[in-house]
C-alpha cells in the first residue's frame, strides 16, 4: 500500500532518499510519511552511517537520530483544555485532523478551517456560534483569527524545526556529538486575536 502525505507518497520519499545516498549524502533531515518500509530504510541508512533526523511529525520506533517538533499529544491536550474553557457544559465538539498518514495530525486537532470552508455558505453565520482551535501560525490562520472564525491558534515554532535538525546533523557529522534527547519538543505557543503581532 502506498501512503500519501501532501501529495508525496512513501515510495517517492524512499526513492529520493536512495538518490541522496547514491549522490554521497552524509545525513538526512526529513518530515516522514508513516510507513513500515520507510522505517526499514531509515534503519538501513543508519547502519551504513547515514544519520536521519526527523522533524515536524515523528516516526516512532524508527532508528532516527532524534525528533524535533511539537509534542502533538500535549498540543491536543492544550486544545482540549482551551475548548473546555470556552464552551458551555454539554456542548458538542468535533475533532478534525489533517492527513491520516501523518503521526502529528493523528494526535492533534488540525484542519478545522478547511472543513468549515467545505460546509459553510457564509462565514459570518458561524462567527460567534462555532468555536475553533487550530494549529500553525500561518498567514491564513492569523487572518481567520483576527476575523473571529478561530478563537485560538497553537504555534509550534517552525523556525526551530527547520534550524535544529540541520545543526544536530552538523554536530553529529563534524564533531561526533550525539543528540542529548530523543525528543526535542518545541514550545506550544497559544495566540489569540489580542496577542497577534500587528
Amino acid at each position: 500500500m502506498v501512503k500519501k502525505l501532501n501529495g508525496i507518497d512513501s515510495v517517492k520519499v524512499m526513492d529520493r532518499m536512495k538518490k541522496m545516498r547514491a549522490s554521497g549524502c552524509k545525513g538526512i533531515a526529513m518530515v516522514p510519511v508513516e510507513d513500515e518500509e520507510l522505517k526499514k530504510l531509515i534503519h538501513e541508512f543508519v547502519e551504513e552511517g547515514i544519520p536521519v533526523m526527523i522533524f515536524n511529525s515523528d516516526l516512532e520506533d524508527s532508528d532516527r537520530l532524534c525528533f524535533v517538533g511539537q509534542n502533538a499529544l500535549q498540543s491536543g491536550k492544550v486544545a482540549a483544555g482551551l475548548m473546555a474553557e470556552i464552551l458551555p457544559k454539554g456542548a458538542k465538539v468535533q475533532v478534525i485532523s489533517g492527513y491520516p498518514s501523518n503521526q502529528s495530525h493523528r494526535n492533534r486537532s488540525e484542519g478545522f478551517i478547511s472543513e468549515l470552508n467545505a460546509v459553510r455558505k457564509d462565514v459570518e453565520i458561524l462567527v460567534g456560534k462555532v468555536k475553533v482551535i487550530s494549529n500553525d501560525l500561518t498567514t491564513r490562520n492569523e487572518q481567520e483569527l483576527k476575523r473571529g472564525l478561530i478563537q485560538f491558534l497553537l504555534g509550534q515554532n517552525a523556525y526551530v524545526q527547520g534550524y535544529s535538525p540541520v545543526m544536530i546533523l552538523f554536530d553529529k557529522l563534524f564533531d561526533g556529538k550525539e543528540s542529548e534527547e530523543e525528543h526535542q519538543y518545541t514550545e506550544i505557543v497559544i495566540k489569540t486575536k489580542y496577542s497577534l503581532r500587528i
